[in-house]
């Protein structure tokens, strides 16, 4: 019996053409995932180049490199879809394949041709396989090996050239080498690049002038509630001081700015205007820049009560003052040890006497808020405490 009346659904010249198919299938799907491969690679090179260009020129804020660098993540996960992943999901039926073929080879032959010899082929197989009909079986033979004959001849080495697997390989591998090969030659400035955009370093890129601001921590400055604030910026003792430092601010909803008063050639002033409940300000000089800072107004640290206690060591008799202000003299026994407890309406870090007036007095801390002062009396004594705010 022959082979074609031995098969079971398929006959053997339209298993050789379902294989051709098949193999250009695998192959066109390589190709695609190979290209998809290296548009992708291609979108990180370009967003790592693009992200360094404006971070290096505009310098930006955290906050902005954290939402660029998500809009550039969700813009590469949609290029793996559209390029890799999608793709790879088509499902490819073989009458497709052949007209996309046909479509591809167009210059060569009629744009329906293996369509149409794929169509034939597949009905002269079938009805072969149910034994011919009223058709002659040696007619319906030699149909079938004219189709084969025609189809060996069709050119499918031509479509395999097209989706040649060597274009999107090479550029695969050269915008892979782009990066890596940056980060060899400058590692420093990869480095920082990778701080700053993957994780959202506050590390500043190199500059001829880094500005200081007196006063600032962590991004802010305490001034006292009401009063005029002097300013004063200097550029940090190993870079280039500038020609001139310009602030601006925004207070209370009132913005200005001027240029800085320069009292020294490294001392920059300027006079900001009473703030009541807060504001920014930037600073500007040379190739740095600062802000925005935030201002934070505070009521200055006072004291609320004073508990004055005064011991006479001979007899232990004990007198006990408590008062918001002194409104009057107290008189004590010479040799009396006095405690002064002080209450802070805030925390404070700082309690200070002059020195003239601290000799022979302990301060003691009790807590945030309260201080004591011990001494032996022995005379008329003046007190003046300063007081820093713990910010």
């Amino acid at each position: 019996m022959s082979g074609r009346e031995e098969g079971t659904g398929l006959q053997e010249p339209e298993q050789k053409l379902f294989r051709k198919l098949d193999a250009v299938v695998r192959r066109v799907r390589t190709w695609r995932a190979l290209r998809g491969l290296a548009m992708t690679v291609g979108v990180i090179v370009a967003v790592i180049l693009v992200s360094f260009l404006l971070d290096r020129w505009l310098r930006l804020s955290v906050t902005s490199r954290v939402f660029l660098a998500n809009f550039a993540f969700l813009g590469i996960i949609y290029t793996v879809w559209r390029h890799i992943a999608r793709p790879q999901m088509e499902s490819w039926a073989r009458l497709e394949v052949a007209a996309t073929l046909d479509r591809t080879l167009a210059g060569d032959h009629d744009p329906t041709w293996l369509t149409q010899r794929f169509a034939t082929l597949s009905q002269l197989t079938k009805r072969r396989a149910e034994g011919g009909g009223t058709d002659s079986l040696a007619l319906l033979d030699a149909a079938i090996s004219r189709s084969e004959e025609d189809l060996r001849a069709f050119p499918l080495s031509k479509h395999f050239a097209a989706a040649s697997m060597l274009r999107p390989a090479l550029m695969f591998v050269v915008l892979t080498a782009l990066p890596i090969g940056a980060a060899w030659l400058l590692p420093e400035t990869s480095r920082l690049w990778f701080e700053r955009w993957i994780l959202a370093s506050e590390e500043r890129w190199p500059q001829e002038t880094y500005l200081v601001i007196d006063g600032v921590v962590d991004g802010r400055l305490v001034v006292a509630r009401g009063e005029p604030h002097e300013l004063k910026v200097s550029a940090r003792e190993d870079s280039v001081v500038p020609s001139e430092v310009e602030v601006e601010y925004d207070f209370d909803g009132e913005d200005g700015g001027d240029l800085m008063t320069q009292m020294a050639r490294n001392d920059f002033r300027y006079r900001l205007p009473p703030v009541q409940k807060g504001g920014e300000l930037w600073v500007f000089g040379g190739d740095d820049e600062i802000g925005p800072i935030e201002v934070v107004a505070k009521a200055r640290p006072r004291i609320d009560a004073f508990h004055l206690v005064a011991t006479v060591p001979q007899t232990g008799e004990r007198s006990e003052h408590r008062f918001g202000v002194q409104d009057r003299d107290l008189a004590f026994l010479m040799r009396s040890r006095m405690r002064l407890v002080c209450t802070a309406d805030q925390v404070v870090s700082g309690f200070d006497l002059p020195p003239e007036q601290a000799k022979g007095v302990r301060v003691e801390r009790l807590s945030g808020t309260e201080y004591a002062l011990e001494w032996v009396h022995t005379g008329r004594r003046t007190l003046s405490i300063g007081l820093t705010s713990e910010d």
